[in-house]
């Protein structure tokens, strides 16, 4: 039945297709969308226009193959050279395009299909841990933060404006407590974090993709194309402000799945009294505690990149896009929880620094200068830590933070120096391999990703969820790129040797025998359904040039060298899960002792936590804080090209 009915439907659009006479219209399966146009443009471009989600890492250059879509009806243009490279032939003649280079010859008699984008985590299991595991994990940190204060009386609870000192009395009884939502916006991935505030207990996560994706894998390209119209830029705007407020909506809704309240059994049992069990008045039952639910959340901190949270507040980041790359807002900017349909939320978005040193570094400060400032540290520190934790935790004298470093790897490097009391931040391009985005069989870290690999006598990987391969993350590109330096697959200009180079130059034959020839070019085959391209590591060596070069740079203009840094503190996800002797090995870290280097997880979103605990008095000393930091622009430095051209290749493997 549900078969004949689709069928119906679809051809009743096509029969309206003909009845819309010169008038030119594009269907978008399976949704059903209707795109109506007089100009003759790109698919990708029609359907920006019409809200139809179409992945585009690069931005619609085509040189991502990702924005693939299906042609179901219609006459289109010829295939491109671009789209033969990503396609084979069995995919051209199924019908299978890029969406950035198909353009229908009549509108209204073409039809397409967009394959589906799942913005969330997709992993039952994985989402467990994450609750079992991860919630802990930022619950201990940040009651670690606040439990000095709190000894000392000066924690304070008021909301982030006006001092408001309301009562909660009824929110205690019946839902714990009144809630936080602190948020991190990265280019490719969102965080949240929710908050039952009088107990200062984390109470969920969640995890999604950034909604502006479809607009280009790096903020550059989201950038060009909102700054192209007014109503692209609205658009963006929109787009990731309503994404926000239905996922802190669905992070509401598991709480209450999973933390049953009296208010929660209060409504159920009035259902129940009411002749309950139809679907309507469980909907409206279940509508009800959300509403009430949201109602309690009193605040939101926000982190994030310069260039995301320029668009969450609605301010052009056309200043963003040139030089000398300043930016727009640099204080703190308060919206209203309306927006977010929060109606009794204050929404706080930290301060950025200075160009794409954004508000998310702001965060990574605002978390260890928590840190720094308690009485007796963190917390007990055992003898064997390494040197650097010991420093971070121990250690509120200022002058005993010197030199160490804090690198944020990501699609934006963050880095930030301090050095006699001063701290000092720069910025650089990586683009988005280390997140896959621009990578042939790139994902993110999710269940089915490659994160490592180890040659032994075969291939040993390490897959996320111990399932088969899907596709491989940033941690694994690293990780098998390394290992391929590392034998001499590929060499120090990062080349991929073919087969007949490889068994000329001696390597192992294990390797050897995954080298293979797809279309008109050398792959090695990590597994059956997992390509390494020369693109992939041209990609990586791009990303991890910038970064070496941005470390390099940073050093430079403060007078210092490697060896006079006493540690380095990796933020944010990507680098929790780096393995430190593969970046080192592909020149990404610099050369030092591997208990040096640490990392603390995502401070950034740590410190959006940290936040919400806030008194408006302590908001103006986060304003502050972002002022002293001092920016250093490194491409306008003397001698930055040479040095990132030098850092884009591999060390030459030495012969034994």
């Amino acid at each position: 039945m549900s078969k004949n009915l689709e069928f119906t439907g679809l051809e009743i659009l096509r029969d309206y297709f003909k009845q819309m006479g010169g008038k030119e219209m594009l269907l978008f399966q399976p949704d059903g969308i209707t795109y109506i146009n007089k100009e003759k443009e790109t698919v990708l471009d029609a359907a920006r226009k019409a809200g139809v989600l179409v992945e585009s890492p690069c931005g619609g250059n085509g040189t991502c193959g990702k924005c693939r879509v299906k042609v179901l009806v219609g006459e289109v243009n010829a295939i491109t050279e671009e789209e033969k490279h990503f396609f084979t032939e069995q995919e051209l003649q199924d019908g299978w395009r890029l969406a950035c280079k198909l353009v229908p010859k009549h509108f209204r008699s073409c039809e397409v299909e967009v394959p589906n984008i799942n913005l969330q985590m997709d992993s039952e299991k994985e989402a467990h841990l994450l609750y079992e595991s991860e919630l802990k994990k930022y619950e201990k940190k940040i009651k670690e933060c606040l439990q000095e204060e709190e000894k000392d009386g000066k924690r304070e609870k008021e909301t982030m404006h006006g001092g408001s000192r309301e009562s909660k009395a009824d929110c205690v009884e019946k839902c714990a407590s009144t809630f936080g939502i602190a948020v991190d916006i990265g280019t490719t991935n969102m965080e949240f974090l929710l908050w039952e505030l009088e107990n200062k207990r984390c109470v969920g996560r969640k995890i999604a993709e950034n909604p502006l994706k479809i607009y280009g894998a790096d903020v550059v390209a989201r950038m060009t194309y909102a700054l192209k119209h007014k109503e692209n830029f609205k658009k963006s705007c929109s787009l990731l402000r309503n994404t926000i407020a239905t996922l802190m909506e669905e992070l509401l809704q598991t709480y209450l799945e999973q933390y049953p309240c009296e208010e929660s059994r209060e409504i159920e049992n009035e259902n129940e009294n009411m002749g309950g069990g139809t679907h309507f008045s469980e909907q409206k039952a279940k509508s009800l505690l959300l509403q009430n639910m949201k109602e309690k959340v009193s605040t939101v901190s926000v982190v994030g990149n310069a260039a995301m949270m320029h668009f969450l507040a609605e301010v052009s980041p056309e200043s963003l896009t040139r030089a000398p790359y300043k930016t727009k807002y640099k204080d703190s900017v308060s919206l209203s929880g309306m927006l977010f349909g929060l109606i009794h939320a204050s929404v706080r978005l930290f301060p950025n620094i200075e160009g794409f040193v954004g508000a998310d570094t702001v965060g990574v400060l605002a978390y260890l200068k928590q840190c720094r400032e308690e009485k007796n540290g963190m917390s007990k520190v055992d003898d064997k830590a390494p040197v650097v934790i010991k420093t971070l935790k121990n250690s509120k004298d200022i002058s005993k933070w010197d030199r160490v470093l804090m690198i944020d790897i990501g699609t934006n490097g963050e880095l930030v120096l301090q050095k006699e009391g001063r701290l000092y931040a720069a910025s650089t391009a990586a683009g988005p391999a280390f997140e896959g985005a621009t990578i042939s069989c790139g994902m993110r870290g999710e269940v089915g990703a490659i994160r490592g690999m180890q040659v032994k006598e075969k291939i040993e990987l390490d897959v996320i969820g111990e399932v088969a391969p899907r596709g491989i993350c940033g941690s694994g590109l690293i990780s098998v790129i390394a290992e391929l330096v590392n034998f001499g697959i590929i060499d120090e200009t990062g080349y991929l040797l073919n087969r007949n180079e490889a068994i000329k130059q001696g390597c192992p034959k294990v390797l050897v025998d995954c080298l293979e020839i797809r279309g008109r070019e050398t792959v090695f085959a990590i597994s059956d359904t997992v390509l390494l391209t020369q693109q992939d590591i041209r990609e990586l060596q791009l990303a991890k040039g910038a970064i070496s070069a941005g470390i390099t740079m940073l050093l430079q203009a403060c007078k210092m060298n490697v060896c006079d840094l006493r540690g380095i503190v990796l933020a944010g996800a990507f680098g929790t899960h780096l393995q430190v002797d593969a970046a080192q090995r592909i020149g990404l870290l610099p050369d030092m002792e591997k208990k040096k280097i640490v990392p603390i997880g995502n401070a950034a979103l740590l410190g959006a936590g940290v936040a919400l605990f806030y008194s408006e008095e302590k908001w103006r000393a986060l304003n502050n804080l972002a002022h002293k930091v001092q920016h250093i622009s490194l491409a306008e430095m003397e001698g930055f090209q040479e040095v990132y051209l030098e850092a884009v290749g591999f060390a030459k493997v030495e012969e034994e």
